[in-house]
């Protein structure tokens, strides 16, 4: 009853009634994707409910994902987001509480943490090392280093396997600023 669910799942196999979902005991966390009234989403429950909203080869992929690889990096004064890339070819409405990446995942990208699909380490610190913000994208490196999931030598041995992807130039510089390369104080001194 706390875990979400598909009301359309729950109706074919006569769980449930529509009106029943309407009601008070079932709480609509994204389209079609219920959890019991009493249940309190934390951040894995709107990832659960995510997957299940997402077509087939999804996964929990940059800030999200490292909050199931253990390292939270997502801002808690602001609003609870999950962030997920959906294969290329795929669309889907956009929804409130949901950043959707495209781009294909190749299963070596993929793992299951937490009961549930996300990028791997290497894929996920490639998508936060490529992005827009390159403190940020240090600081991300910085953060997966430190915790241990990843290595640096990993790290710097995952550049050329990404060569001719969109962003590899950014994450080439984000991962050659990495911590054991270029120390966390001068980097935050510079752009602090």
């Amino acid at each position: 009853m706390h875990e979400p669910f598909r009301g359309s799942d729950a109706i074919t196999h006569g769980l449930l009634t529509r009106g029943q979902l309407a009601g008070r005991r079932w709480q609509r966390l994204l389209p079609d994707v219920y959890v019991h009234h009493e249940a309190v989403p934390d951040h894995t429950m709107w990832c659960a409910a995510a997957l299940l909203y997402l077509p087939p080869g999804s996964a929990i992929s940059h800030e999200s994902a490292t909050s199931l690889h253990g390292v939270g990096l997502q801002d808690r004064r602001e609003p609870l987001r999950v962030t997920a890339t959906i294969p290329a070819a795929k669309r889907v409405r956009a929804v409130d509480r949901l950043s959707i990446h495209r781009g294909d995942l190749l299963p070596g990208d993929m793992v299951r943490r937490r009961g549930l699909i996300t990028t791997g380490p290497l894929r996920t610190a490639f998508d936060l090392g490529r992005g827009p913000d390159a403190h940020r994208a240090v600081i991300a490196l910085d953060a997966l280093l430190n915790r241990g999931v990843i290595r640096l030598p990993a790290l710097e041995k995952s550049v050329p396997a990404v060569a001719g992807r969109p962003g590899v130039a950014r994450f080439r510089r984000a991962v050659a600023l990495a911590p054991g390369r270029a120390p966390s104080r001068r980097w935050k001194h510079r752009c602090g």
